[in-house]
């Protein structure tokens, strides 16, 4: 299945598909996860659905608090842990991809453990589906892979074919990190947009503000 470009699609268009992108993951979970709802709001304007999965998570060592069960998702520049909130609004975990350093899963009689490691602390998922976890854990790395062939210059191919060229200044990508509060800021554009005091474009606009911190 290719990528959901979650944003793109109508409420009834991205249903359909996050259905068919449920079932291709082998999670029976996924399709009944409320979480889904949120994830317009939470994604960048042309950020793209990978795949999913769901589990308990429980943290790192600079997280205090756990989420329990969530909805992961990958996309082609984050993975994405969230958990919809008792009465409302989420809670959300994001991870860019290239500061992954290590990924890692393994499997038990009935679930399995996800293993994220970004520098010094590791990011756990446990009781994600036994049949989801290696796969999931292959489709992370397919887009980590991804993502250093799109960071690539002409030059840095050059270089590594054995040039007598300086290595390229290694290129500084924008963070996608998201704390708690700037997920509230989404969510409030986001119910803005649904009430009709925000067009699209306005709300876009805004939501590229907030993620880049204005």
């Amino acid at each position: 299945m290719d990528p959901i470009h979650v944003c793109a699609l109508s409420d009834t268009e991205f249903e359909a598909q996050y259905k068919e992108l449920a079932i291709q993951c082998g999670d029976k979970r996924i399709v009944a996860a409320g979480e889904r709802k949120h994830l317009r709001s939470v994604l960048m304007g042309d950020e793209l659905l990978l795949w999913m999965a769901s589990g308990l998570y429980s943290g790192a060592e600079n997280v205090s608090w756990n989420l329990g069960a969530s909805l992961i998702t990958l996309t082609d520049r984050r993975l994405l842990i969230l958990k919809k909130g008792v009465f409302r609004g989420i809670q959300a975990v994001a991870i860019d991809l290239d500061k992954v350093s290590v990924i890692a899963g393994d499997v038990g009689l009935l679930f399995g453990n996800i293993r994220i490691q970004v520098g010094a602390n590791e990011h756990k998922i446990e009781q994600v589906s036994k049949q989801t976890v290696n796969v999931f854990v292959q489709q992370v790395e397919y887009a980590i892979e991804a993502r250093k062939l799109d960071a690539r210059t002409p030059l840095a191919d050059e270089w590594e074919q054995g040039s007598e060229l300086v290595p390229p200044t290694e290129l500084t990508l924008p963070t996608a990190s998201q704390s708690v509060d700037v997920i509230g800021q989404l969510e409030r554009l986001a119910d803005l947009r649904e009430r009709g005091m925000l067009t699209d474009e306005e709300f876009e606009d805004q939501k590229r503000r907030v993620l880049r911190g204005d």
